[in-house]
């Protein structure tokens, strides 16, 4: 089982992460998100981990005025070595592997989820994986709402790429989860934090154990 912290916006936390076994460190690039780390207040934290640290640039667009210069401009203050997650309106000309964020509503139909998960799967030549979340209107991630874990279930025995659950996730139920719904990883961001942007370290320490206990 794998565990991928998101939305870290401090050194020290994402270095904990890593010392309590997480597998991936998740940095948002969206401007919209309260764990955005492009402001210029934060331009100077250091943010240098192990050279095998798999770090992960979170984008995503909530409208029309998203500037692309912004992810431009503060993409090399994470080193982005391994995935890029892609949620809808947003495009890389690079073919660093993607992991494709997928939104479910409360009323999505699995057919239709099934459908339109291998129509993008077939669209991104390096789609690697699909995180399944919850649909928002308002945020694309790390609003603590939980999926239809059946329904994920039923996704990752179906698909033939590896399935992420994210949504409503934390240390109490994290194990139930993972021997449910069987995915390849499992993400986490507000479940474990004190604030928007700020973890637990306890949190995440319990998270990731009872992450990788259920899946054993």
């Amino acid at each position: 089982m794998r565990v991928k912290i998101c939305g870290l916006t401090r050194f020290e936390d994402a270095e904990a992460a890593l010392e309590a076994g997480a597998d991936a460190l998740g940095f948002v690039y969206e401007p919209t998100s309260p764990r955005y780390i492009g402001g210029d207040d934060r331009s100077s934290m250091p943010f240098r981990f192990s050279p095998f640290a798999v770090t992960v640039g979170v984008y995503g667009k909530m409208g029309d005025n998203q500037d692309p210069c912004l992810i431009a401009q503060y993409a090399d203050r994470i080193p982005v070595r391994s995935f890029r997650e892609r949620v809808a309106g947003v495009a890389f000309r690079d073919l660093r592997p993607v992991v494709r964020a997928f939104r479910l509503r409360s009323d999505s139909r699995l057919e239709d989820v099934l459908r339109d998960l291998r129509a993008i799967y077939e669209a991104t030549p390096n789609m690697h994986a699909a995180l399944i979340d919850a649909y928002d209107p308002d945020q694309f991630g790390g609003t603590g709402q939980r999926v239809d874990w059946d329904m994920v279930a039923t996704l990752v025995s179906s698909v033939e790429f590896p399935v992420i659950l994210a949504g409503g996730l934390d240390p109490e139920n994290v194990g139930e989860a993972v021997q449910k719904v069987k995915p390849y990883a499992v993400d986490v961001s507000s479940g474990v934090e004190l604030s928007a942007g700020v973890k637990d370290s306890v949190k995440v320490r319990d998270f990731i154990l009872a992450a990788k206990q259920a899946a054993k």
